[in-house]
């Protein structure tokens, strides 16, 4: 069985592995709330000026570490092409921090008094690795051609939006980057795995907090459930890391509630979580279970 295990995982690249073993969580990313919400023509267009903003700064903050992504490409990939990827991602950003500006100028946002919030300053920290850095493009690039598939709804003022990150030729960057993670993946050790695949994990968690950033949320709870009605969520990661428990939700509610329209996070962190309890590599937990509140 592991045998069959470790030949599928050759044939088809241990990233591509990790996203069908972890697909709920990727789909949890890639499908939130917000992007159906721009799919079916629904958006809070405060969501999406709150997220222009905030996205403008983390370009701005990706930009150095795409460079750090290329300089270690230069020193250690056996394939000159892996260098020539990247720099047209990197090449790329110039015009990407342009769009931005423009963007903003055309809905009255002064980005100059945007500061970035906690999700946001929480996800600069975790660019460090080419995992990283091709996790995060899949994401835009599976969310937004969600949103340019045919029979969607989107608003006529944000299909340029959903282009830029959706159309073919970015994904066939995504897919080089792909293909670029698998090769160094082949070569790394029993830990450097077990580390990557919590990167890929705590990028699609990142994400999902962005998203509901985007929405307003604040990943509080702070009203009384017990007067809700058809409220229903998924929870979407349940990671288990040295001594904390992290449940992550994604909610949709019909009714007007404090979260946002668009849906938000729930984060629920238990602490003394002990390593005896949960096995040799809690680390690798994850759940998923449907959540329905009454």
């Amino acid at each position: 069985m592991e045998e069959k295990a470790k030949a599928e995982e050759k044939k088809i690249g241990m990233s591509e592995t990790w996203l069908r073993k972890h697909r709920l969580i990727y789909d949890g990313a890639t499908r939130h709330p917000l992007i159906i919400s721009i799919c079916d023509g629904t958006i809070i267009i405060a969501s999406f000026k709150t997220w222009l903003a905030q996205d403008y700064l983390f370009v701005r903050a990706f930009v150095p570490f795409a460079a750090s992504v290329l300089i270690k490409a230069w020193k250690e990939s056996d394939c000159r092409g892996d260098m020539e990827v990247i720099l047209g991602g990197v090449a790329s950003l110039e015009d990407e921090i342009s769009w931005f500006k423009a963007e903003a100028n055309k809905w009255g946002i002064s980005l100059s008094d945007v500061v970035p919030q906690p999700p946001n300053k929480n996800y600069y920290r975790l660019l460090e690795s080419l995992m990283t850095f091709w996790a995060i493009e899949a994401v835009y690039q599976e969310s937004f051609a969600h949103c340019i598939e045919e029979g969607s709804k989107i608003p006529p003022e944000l299909k340029e939006t959903c282009a830029r990150w959706g159309n073919e030729a970015f994904g066939k960057y995504c897919q080089s980057l792909q293909n670029i993670a698998n090769r160094r993946l082949q070569k790394a050790s029993d830990e450097e795995l077990k580390k990557a695949e919590f990167m890929l994990l705590s990028v699609l968690e990142h994400e999902v907090e962005f998203w509901n950033m985007s929405c307003g949320n604040k990943n509080r709870v702070n009203q009384n459930l017990g007067n809700r009605r058809n409220n229903e969520g998924i929870l979407l990661l349940c990671k288990i890391s040295n001594m904390s428990l992290k449940l992550v939700f994604l909610f949709k509610s019909t009714f007007h509630l404090p979260f946002s329209e668009n849906g938000c996070s729930l984060v629920v962190r238990i602490p003394r979580c002990g390593r005896g309890d949960l096995g040799s590599n809690p680390s690798s937990h994850t759940l998923l279970f449907h959540l329905r509140l009454f």
